[in-house]
């Protein structure tokens, strides 16, 4: 049998070594900057969100007319009347399911941020790869924060299921 202390350094070494083997398998699949002959980012800004991508124009505008829709939609729909912040919320939209599990992990097609002091943020893929579930489950986390900011995990889950 070994120490308690033997035992927790051998979870630390364990816990490092598999950070690096994900930050390694992470850096392979993220295409390279632009400079480096990586597809252009662009930023679009529409009433209420300011989207960054490396999606195509025509597919970016897409992105942000189905996030604008969503919105309207969810508001609408669930949380009819309720008062939104008029801050533009913060979006990302990579053009794959691969790009997006470097930062996120496999098992997601998108993440919703929220980390107290920095602004709230949307990460997904392209809505052709997923036909937008990722990016409207996340929004449906956004808002939903934006209404309850103390919710726990199984409620803003239900929440975004819901939308």
């Amino acid at each position: 049998m070994y120490s308690p202390a033997v035992r927790v350094l051998a979870r630390i070494a364990g816990s490092v070594i598999a950070l690096l083997v994900l930050v390694a398998v992470g850096c392979a699949t993220v295409p390279p900057c632009p400079a480096k002959g990586g597809p252009a980012w662009r930023e679009i800004t529409s009433d209420h969100f300011v989207l960054r991508s490396d999606l195509t124009e025509p597919r970016a505008l897409a992105v942000v007319k189905t996030l604008e829709d969503t919105r309207t939609a969810i508001l609408a729909g669930v949380w009819r009347g309720a008062p939104t912040s008029p801050e533009r919320i913060q979006a990302i939209a990579l053009s794959s399911l691969i790009e997006v599990a470097a930062y996120v992990g496999r098992d997601f097609a998108g993440v919703h941020i929220h980390r107290p002091p920095f602004p709230r943020m949307l990460v997904a893929s392209d809505l052709e790869s997923d036909r937008g579930i990722g990016v409207k489950h996340e929004l449906a986390h956004h808002l939903s924060f934006e209404l309850l900011p103390l919710q726990p995990a199984w409620f803003s889950e239900g929440q975004a299921q819901a939308e």
